[in-house]
């Protein structure tokens, strides 16, 4: 879609609202857009309120996995209202875990034995998304060394406390992905989205190895051990990487990131473990082209 400048007074430039648009959100005279500058774009919102952000679904026909899935992909998507009908006496406790551990911000508004409606009563805003981003980058990081810490101390039986991290990182990771597809007000919006959604999968690796770990009840040799460690501090390096990018340590990630992969010493009863620390080290690195696109210019200008 494409409009022409208009002049007006040899000063001012305007240019016309699509009239599908204006009507769609019930626009008048003297309503106040918000308009965000990125880059060569200009992005014009408007706050009005007669748009609908509900949905309705009949979960009727679900099984409790298919449940999960659409709850948390409606979520994601940006709905503030989500009203569920055909429900099943079964899907209550799983709907009320849904709201404790992953809908970061929901509450259960109404709760029948035909209706559940789940409402979002949080502040959204680029202020929530930094500290959340933030906050979900630590809770991974305290996973990695706590677990590593238990695990070398054999202390099998507190491992399952952990889990609890890896569901503040979903609660977490969830709502930024939320913020970004409702369009906050973030540059490079792509690339953030890659890496938030890496860091939640990183999380689950950890979760995996906790989970294995506890109930075979496996010692962990000193190579793997010293191989876990190096895994964590690749997590930590990257944490850095984001918040303080270095274009050196970039380069340092990328040296260690072949070193690790290539002088891993598999052993059968670890196997496992090992698997889910390379699947970590590979997400992270997944992560790189979208730092450096997001500090391209600190690149550039080094030029």
């Amino acid at each position: 879609m494409k409009r022409n400048i208009i002049q007006l007074a040899g000063k001012t430039s305007v240019i016309s609202l699509p009239s599908q648009w204006v009507k769609k959100f019930n626009l008048k005279k003297s309503d106040e857009l918000e308009i965000e500058e990125r880059g060569n774009e200009l992005l014009i919102k408007t706050e009005n309120k007669n748009q609908s952000n509900e949905i309705t679904v009949n979960i009727q026909s679900f099984n409790e996995r298919t449940l999960r899935y659409t709850i948390s992909a409606l979520h994601k998507i940006g709905y503030d209202e989500i009203r569920l009908i055909g429900i099943k006496p079964s899907f209550k406790s799983v709907i009320n875990d849904l709201v404790s551990n992953l809908l970061l911000g929901f509450v259960i508004s109404e709760n029948t034995e035909k209706r559940i409606v789940l409402k979002n009563i949080s502040t959204e805003d680029r202020n929530q998304f930094n500290s959340s981003l933030r906050r979900a980058f630590l809770v991974t990081l305290d996973l990695a060394e706590t677990s590593l810490e238990l695990i070398k101390n054999n202390q099998y039986e507190k491992l399952n406390e952990l889990i609890i991290l890896e569901k503040n990182n979903n609660q977490l990771t969830s709502f930024c992905l939320r913020l970004i597809n409702k369009g906050i007000n973030l540059d490079n919006t792509h690339f953030i989205y890659v890496i938030v959604w890496n860091l939640e999968k990183i999380a689950d690796e950890y979760k995996y190895i906790i989970q294995y770990i506890e109930k075979n009840r496996i010692k962990i040799s000193e190579d793997t051990i010293e191989f876990y460690k190096e895994t964590n501090q690749y997590l930590k390096d990257y944490y850095n990487l984001y918040y303080t990018f270095k274009p050196e340590l970039m380069n340092e990630l990328n040296d260690k990131r072949n070193r690790l992969l290539h002088n891993t010493k598999l052993n059968n009863d670890e196997i496992n473990v090992l698997n889910n620390l390379l699947s970590i080290i590979s997400k992270l690195s997944d992560m790189s082209s979208s730092i450096v696109a997001i500090n391209h210019e600190k690149i550039t200008n080094n030029l």
